[in-house]
């Protein structure tokens, strides 16, 4: 497993390395953060969400419901996104290994795509935090 350099909580930008492309990964407090994930195994998705976001301290998260697909929403301190992004990852890697191992030629099951936007004026989060937004599309 690789190690990623943690900045200082005090530190604006946290820039951690980023596993799949070794560029580093620049979170700045404010941001909001979106991971989507598409797929034919969304009960799997589900419960792997679930289990990081326990781990993470974050289990008191609801999902909500809504057409096409469920979403969590919640905030977490800025030096823990990277974190959370290398878990997503690699859940869907472990995901994507375990479908292809059953059937080889079967399409991929699992997908995730994220990208982040810089804090909206009139949104209200927290100094040292970041918005973290996870859809799992069920269509």
């Amino acid at each position: 497993a690789e190690e990623a350099r943690v900045a200082d909580a005090d530190e604006p930008d946290v820039k951690i390395e980023d596993a799949k492309n070794k560029k580093p990964l620049k979170v700045n407090d404010g941001e909001t953060w979106r991971f989507s994930f598409t797929g034919t195994g969304t009960n799997d998705i589900m419960t792997e969400i679930q289990n990081i976001l326990k781990k993470i301290g974050q289990d008191q998260v609801k999902s909500t419901v809504s057409p096409g697909g469920i979403q969590f929403d919640f905030y977490i301190p800025t030096k823990e996104l990277a974190n959370l992004k290398s878990s997503l990852e690699q859940m869907t890697a472990v995901l994507q290994r375990k479908a292809t191992s059953n059937s080889p030629d079967a399409p991929t099951p699992i997908n995730m795509s994220w990208y982040k936007k810089k804090n909206m004026l009139g949104r209200k989060i927290n100094a040292g935090h970041v918005e973290v937004v996870i859809w799992v599309s069920t269509l």
